[in-house]
């Protein structure tokens, strides 16, 4: 008997390694999805190269992105495009968010247009703090911009489960930390939060000059393809940045892309998803997916068959002594 628990052990083990809970995109996610879509390329206070081609263009081809392909409700979407993308606005905006997004709700911003970078240095190391430009921003004058700190600490009180920043623009390395895994012993890391932000790490989008992006910086261009080719029902936030920064690379106007959980904001290891709208499924990808549910609710039958085996076993070991 004594060598008949380790075996059940074992094979409980096994059963449990390969048991990954997929949900279902059949059905709708937690929560409701919101996000917060702002595109400037006006900007009537500063001077002739703080203007930008592409931010408008990029914005609301993102926000008809997710409408269309994956299902956001306009409802749940606010839109700040030119001279609408006030200071005000956008603070205003944040703000309602707050209170309309509830706990187990998810939040995708894109923000498209100028951002700056300040640096000074202390004694010890150098500090960046970076800003994004509202449409009214005065020259010169940093009261008049949206702080990256203030975006972070936007993020640190939204009561979403996950929020997702995707940035065309400046955004502040230093509040940029390194990606975590979700709590031991979760099986579902789509349970834990997430705050996390993708940025190109222009100071604005830069259009492509060959025109073959119909207008779109390389950023919005190959973020939107990702989109757009998905025929997964399922797409992480995770698996965006590899391929994205892959991509942008590869063009003549080519920089990295940073990605990471924004430091100090409460993120827990967990993944921000896209999912496709049930028309836009592909069949084979619908097919794969029930698959795994199909396995997996088997896995999880032998794993309760196992565990009771076990019990039984240690019962018979306890009447034995």
């Amino acid at each position: 008997m004594s060598r008949f628990i380790p075996a059940i052990f074992f094979l409980l083990i096994g059963a449990g390694a390969w048991f990954v809970p997929v949900a279902s995109a059949e059905e709708p996610a937690d929560g409701n999805y919101w996000a917060l879509i702002i595109g400037i390329n006006k900007y009537p206070n500063l001077e002739k190269d703080k203007q930008v081609e592409a931010a408008r263009g990029d914005a609301e081809a993102v926000a008809k992105m997710i409408v269309d392909r994956y299902g956001f409700a306009k409802k749940r979407m606010i839109e700040l495009y030119d001279i609408s993308a006030n200071r005000k606005a956008i603070l205003h905006a944040f703000s309602q968010l707050k209170k309309d997004v509830a706990r187990q709700d998810s939040l995708f911003i894109y923000y498209a247009g100028n951002g700056v970078y300040e640096s000074t240095q202390d004694k010890d190391r150098a500090t960046e703090t970076g800003f994004w430009l509202p449409t009214d921003a005065e020259q010169d004058d940093p009261s008049s911009y949206i702080f990256n700190s203030q975006v972070k600490d936007f993020l640190s009180t939204m009561p979403a489960r996950h929020v997702y920043l995707v940035v065309d623009a400046a955004f502040s390395t230093s509040l940029i930390g390194r990606t975590i895994s979700a709590k031991a012993g979760s099986r579902e890391p789509f349970q834990e939060k997430s705050r996390v932000v993708l940025s190109s790490g222009w100071l604005k989008p830069m259009p492509d000059k060959d025109k073959t992006k119909k207008g779109h910086s390389a950023f919005a261009w190959h973020f939107l393809k990702i989109l757009e080719q998905n025929t997964n029902p399922i797409l992480p936030a995770r698996d965006i940045a590899e391929p994205l920064g892959v991509r942008v690379t590869n063009e003549p106007q080519g920089k990295l892309p940073k990605s990471g959980p924004v430091i100090a904001s409460g993120d827990e290891g967990g993944q921000f998803t896209f999912r496709l709208a049930k028309d836009a499924f592909d069949p084979e990808a619908e097919a794969r997916l029930k698959e795994m549910q199909r396995q997996n609710e088997a896995a999880q039958k032998e794993l309760r068959d196992l565990e009771e085996q076990l019990k039984e076993a240690e019962e018979k070991l306890k009447k034995g002594k």
